[in-house]
């Protein structure tokens, strides 16, 4: 399936190619939307199974997952590729014009950036006009209705009802009220649209019609709720009957003689970026539109726009406010705050009382102010506020007025005992960011790759991006710039050179001084952690302290907006906040011993964890008391994967700057979470860190541990070169450190690598060797271990007579020192069944093999498990449930960046498309994992593809293009030690060559494969090498 891809969530249809509807089933519909309405945002795979599946979910949720992502992947055909994974969850990967709700939020977006209310109102139809009213229907998910479409379609009739207000204010009284009409039948509790068709008809000259519609909302509200009309609805009643109906908004009551009315609102800022969402929420709180008190707090980091995003809501919410918009200064991030009573005075006389009736005391100018305001319509920003005790005093009384308050502290008090909205600002997007830079300095000034280097170094944070843009528009060498941010302290670059006082290290200085302090000791010290976010008994290893007592530190400093609780108990702080932390803490005395407490904080959590996950795992010694408890494996590997990035981190850290020991320490811990569970990326970074502090400290034991790693993580991404590379470095670190277990172990790795590299008769040299350095160190476990390798070696040698002894040597020794490692026994047996044709033990003992790995969560191995378990399915012919297990193994192995099992399942994949009669799906499977096995050095998934490439050429009658093939793989197999394979080929060979009409050479293959399968014991492909031969005869 080609062709123009589209994607509509504000109508029908939801998916379609070229304007042809792409049919989905029940299930991946509702995950395509739950993508679609994050669209460029990963959504988590928890919050995915909420979508679908609500509080009944199923029992592997992951699982689960993943299917539904594989068959809407295969339902997108050539576009499933849209649907990407992350570490974060999945998401899909759209431009801007292939999804409605992108244009319809674009449209939004610039209507509120519109100074003209004639092009705002068109912006706003435009908006309008992408919806259907069968819009987000049909769709199995209460909470996605409950959580995301129910706004959705708020923010629909809130576009709609500001569109009308516009239409209003343009005199458009006599042609929206048929669509008033419309709208309150259609939305008979939502009472402003009642207030515009109050005000439509009354200024449409037909004031009785507008008292009638008056009584009829009256009624509708008192026999369904028991309830009167709101403030607003009564204000428009009152100016039908006063005849005032005319004046601007339409429901403000007439100002009294002496009321002044005041526009104080500073001029909005130029080229504003982002905030949609934001301001859509202060704008339902001051207008009323939620019901609550309309008082909304805005607080985040300094430079992160919060008085820009007040300042322009205000603008454009100031028609709805005729009695005046008050803008206040409070200057509550400085050393002297303004006190409320001469606030009070300045807000009294505003609005029209003398300085000489202003009335003494703090107490008789609030109350004179809520008297002053009652029944009148007046927006009050108070920009910058210290703390609520400042605002309480200059707040309304009554909900005609709204207020907009600032504060780089969020300002608790108020949202907790006076109901006060509050929103917390982040930084922005990297859209976001690039639209408010190129907006600043002029379109074709900036190349997107300096965009986007120059919106990640001032951190999306509007302040920084602004001052940036100010100095291009000055110096015109964009380059140095650059260079200036890059090297040194990107504070330093962040700064007007005319005026200082215009810099982010200015700004957050302020903040910094009005701390007490312990909240500043720790601030500094947070400069210390080099991962991306820490916890309370992180801040507690700094300060030296008690969980308890850090945990109210860290709230002083969450509340004054320097970090952000983004998770329960977990927390972050803004990239640029970071840089001044760490310029702070360079100057502390106390700082390196504050260092020394993290690295071993971390240290001693790692090897808790990891003694519960790995056991019996061997690693280098560490030398700490004893180390907290973890008590059960989720335990352990919960905290594993919340600190995974932070203990990366911090072995990167002790080993640039010490002390070494403690960066291959982490290093060499976190090789027991890694392996088994993928994080490629992380897993390097860690050993390559380690590396570098043991060869550093000239540690040779260490420098084989750190090899070792790489070794195993080359393996398990498939770079099967590089990881045997490494490998024979670290046997060589090993050796000259006298480490026997570290050998034997290295020597083991070897052999898997040679296996998958086809050397058979190498392969198992390494394991009996491994096997024997084991026993000779009276490591028993160990010795088992590699004696399952020297079976499934014996078996893939086409010595299957011999490997079902060696599984019974291997678990006669782990009946010695302990429990079974399950699923080990369990996959070499299985193999071995299967090879044999005895596909009933093989399938029981395979299936057992998978439930052990999805309980234990080790998503690294699973994906080899259920290739091996779609195979068995595959050779009982099974070829439906074979299909879905293999693109299960696919989807885990892409997940877990295994390009090893990656090409092995594809090739499964393809036999089981082949099987279920999609020769030519099952080719694109067998093209792509033969290109891998390429790129990664592994022959064996080389001859597989080629062989099945083959085999779904003959089923398509394409003799001559699969007899090539089929000679392809058989010259490439006689080059492995390979028997089993190498026989399986043969067969194949030979029936392309009968199709071919090539009899006696048709014979001569299939005798060859009978004779090399005869002493393997591979029962299952003699058969079938057998009766090829049998049919070969026959049709002479």
């Amino acid at each position: 399936m080609t062709g123009e891809l589209r994607f509509q969530v504000l109508r029908s249809p939801l998916v379609t190619v070229d304007g042809a509807e792409v049919v989905l089933a029940a299930k991946p519909r509702v995950l395509l939307l739950g993508l679609l309405l994050r669209a460029g945002t990963p959504v988590p795979v928890s919050r995915l199974a909420e979508i679908l599946w609500g509080e009944r979910l199923p029992r592997h949720v992951r699982a689960s997952v993943q299917t539904l992502v594989s068959r809407l992947r295969s339902a997108l055909g050539d576009h499933g590729e849209v649907v990407r994974s992350s570490d974060r969850g999945y998401l899909v990967a759209l431009a801007d014009d292939q999804l409605d709700l992108l244009r319809y939020q674009r449209l939004l977006a610039s209507a509120g950036a519109s100074g003209d209310e004639q092009h705002e109102a068109e912006l706003l139809q435009a908006a309008l006009g992408l919806w259907d009213d069968d819009a987000l229907t049909g769709f199995d998910s209460d909470v996605l209705e409950r959580e995301e479409v129910a706004g959705l379609r708020e923010s629909r009739l809130t576009a709609l009802e500001r569109r009308i207000a516009l239409d209003l204010g343009l005199g458009r009284h006599v042609e929206i009220v048929p669509e008033l009409r419309s709208l309150t039948a259609k939305y008979p509790m939502r009472e402003r649209l009642w207030t515009y068709l109050v005000l439509a008809l009354s200024r449409s000259g037909r004031q009785s019609d507008a008292l009638a519609a008056y009584r009829e909302v009256d009624r509708l509200l008192a026999d369904q709720l028991g309830i009167r009309p709101g403030r607003e609805l009564q204000d428009a009643h009152q100016a039908v009957l006063l005849g005032e109906s005319e004046a601007a908004g339409g429901t403000e009551l007439p100002a009294s003689a002496n009321w002044q009315v005041c526009n104080q609102l500073p001029m909005a800022p130029s080229h504003f970026s982002g905030r949609e969402d934001e301001a859509k929420e202060l704008q339902a709180v001051i207008t009323g539109a939620d019901g609550d008190i309309p008082v909304a707090v805005v607080s985040g980091v300094p430079g992160v726009g919060k008085s820009a995003l007040a300042i322009r809501v205000a603008h454009q919410a100031a028609p709805l406010f005729p009695d005046g918009q008050w803008y206040v200064p409070l200057g509550g991030a400085g050393r002297e705050p303004r006190k409320p009573g001469p606030v009070l005075a300045d807000l009294l006389t505003a609005g029209g009382i003398g300085p000489h009736e202003v009335p003494q005391g703090l107490d008789a100018r609030a109350a004179l102010l809520r008297a002053r305001l009652a029944r009148r319509r007046v927006l009050i920003v108070l920009d910058d506020a210290a703390d609520p005790d400042q605002v309480r005093p200059l707040l309304p009384g009554t909900k005609s007025s709204a207020v907009i308050v600032t504060s780089r502290r969020r300002l608790s008090g108020l949202t907790a005992l006076l109901g006060a909205r509050g929103r917390h600002l982040n930084q922005l997007t990297a859209q976001e960011s690039a639209t408010l830079l190129t907006g600043l300095v002029g379109p074709g000034r900036l190349h997107p790759a300096e965009v986007d280097e120059l919106t990640e170094l001032c951190g999306h944070l509007p302040l920084a991006l602004r001052i940036t843009a100010a100095r291009l528009l000055v110096e015109t060498d964009v380059s140095r710039h650059l260079h200036d941010l890059r090297q040194g302290s990107r504070l330093d670059g962040l700064v007007l050179d005319d005026d200082p006082n215009i810099a982010v290290r200015a700004a957050f200085g302020v903040s910094f001084r009005s701390l007490g302090s312990s909240a500043a000791r720790l601030f500094n010290l947070l400069g210390l952690v080099a991962g991306p976010d820490f916890t309370v008994d992180v801040a507690a290893a700094l300060l030296a302290t008690k969980d308890a007592t850090a945990a109210e530190v860290l709230q002083q400093l969450a509340e004054a907006s320097l970090v952000d609780e983004y998770r329960p108990g977990r927390y972050v702080m803004h990239d640029l906040l970071r840089s001044y932390a760490e310029e702070q803490v360079a100057a502390l005395p106390s700082g390196e011993s504050a260092r020394l407490r993290l690295l071993h904080h971390y240290l001693d959590n790692l090897v808790a964890a990891v003694a519960v996950i790995a056991p019996r795992a061997a690693f280098l010694p560490v030398q700490r008391p004893t180390p907290p408890v973890r008590r059960t494996v989720g335990e352990a590997l919960a905290w594993l994967d919340a600190e995974r990035a932070n203990l990366v981190a911090a072995a990167a850290d002790a080993s640039r700057y010490g002390p070494y020991e403690l960066g291959w320490q982490l290093a060499d811990r976190l090789m027991g979470y890694f392996s088994g569970r993928g994080h490629a990326g992380d897993w390097r970074t860690a050993a390559e860190a380690g590396l570098r502090a043991a060869d550093a400290a000239g540690h040779t034991q260490a420098l084989g541990a750190m090899h070792r790693s790489l070794a195993m993580m080359f393996s398990g991404t498939g770079d099967l070169r590089s990881s045997r590379e490494t490998a024979l470095l670290a046997l060589e670190e090993y050796r000259r450190a006298g480490d026997l277990v570290g050998e034997y172990r290295t020597v083991n790795h070897l052999g898997i690598v040679e296996a998958t590299l086809s050397s058979g008769s190498v392969a198992l040299g390494y394991f009996q060797h491994a096997a024997e350095l084991a026993t000779r160190a009276g490591d028993l476990r160990y010795a088992a271990t590699t004696r399952l390798n020297v079976a499934a070696m014996l078996r893939q040698t086409g010595r299957l007579d011999e490997a079902l002894p060696a599984v019974r040597e291997a678990m006669r020794l782990f009946e010695q020192v302990g429990p079974l490692p399950g699923q080990y026994v369990l996959h070499a047996a299985a193999h071995i069944h299967q090879e044999r044709g005895e596909l009933d033990e093989a399938l029981a003992l395979q299936q057992e093999e998978v439930a052990a790995l999805r309980r234990h969560e080790l998503r690294q191995a699973l994906g080899e498990s259920l290739d091996r378990l779609a195979a068995i399915h595959r050779d009982r012919g099974e070829y439906e449930q074979a299909r879905e297990i293999a693109q299960e193994a696919v989807d885990t192995a892409v997940d877990v960046n295994d390009q090893l099992v990656e090409c092995h399942a594809r090739a499964t994949l393809g036999d089981t498309l082949q099987g279920a009669g999609c020769p030519q799906a099952a080719i694109t499977q067998y093209d792509v994992a033969g290109s891998i096995a390429e790129r990664i050095g592994s022959a064996e998934i080389e001859v597989r593809a080629l062989l099945g490439h083959a085999t779904a050429r003959l089923s398509l009658t394409d003799v001559e293009t699969a007899l090539p093939l089929a000679e392809a793989a058989a010259a490439r197999a006689a080059e492995l030690d390979l028997p089993v394979l190498r026989g399986r080929v043969l067969s194949a060979l030979a029936e392309v060559r009968r199709a071919a009409q090539l009899t006696d050479a048709a014979e001569e293959a299939a005798r060859e494969a009978v004779a090399l399968l005869e002493p393997s014991g591979a029962l299952l492909h003699l058969a079938h090498a057998r009766r090829i031969v049998e049919s070969v005869r026959a049709g002479r």
